[in-house]
């Protein structure tokens, strides 16, 4: 979006130049919003705003079961057989899963 409003900007900053020919402005004139309008254009189709946050729910849940798996990992090396920590180890499991963005999920 960025670079749409500096071709805007330059656009009405050429316009204010008195010693750019007619033609050319003419001709900037068209060149300038058609380009513009391309920027837009591919922002849109290739989503990436969308693409952008689902990335960043995505590795905030990789995070999250990362830190999981070490620390079952850790329990497991010291033998530590309660049930009640792995028990408690599932529930939260099961609780983070829950924020899995709908983009990791199968069909």
């Amino acid at each position: 979006m960025v670079i749409v409003l500096l071709i805007n900007f330059t656009q009405v900053v050429l316009f204010q130049i008195p010693s750019i020919p007619q033609d050319l402005k003419h001709s900037l004139a068209t060149i300038f919003p058609v380009v513009g309008s391309l920027f837009i254009t591919i922002q849109q189709k290739l989503a990436w705003q969308a693409k952008s946050s689902k990335a960043k729910k995505s590795t905030a849940v990789y995070s999250k079961l990362l830190k999981h798996i070490e620390h079952r990992i850790e329990i497991i090396e010291h033998g530590v057989v309660i049930d009640d920590v792995i028990e408690l180890c599932n529930l939260s499991l099961l609780k983070e899963v829950e924020e899995v963005p709908a983009i990791l999920v199968p069909y």
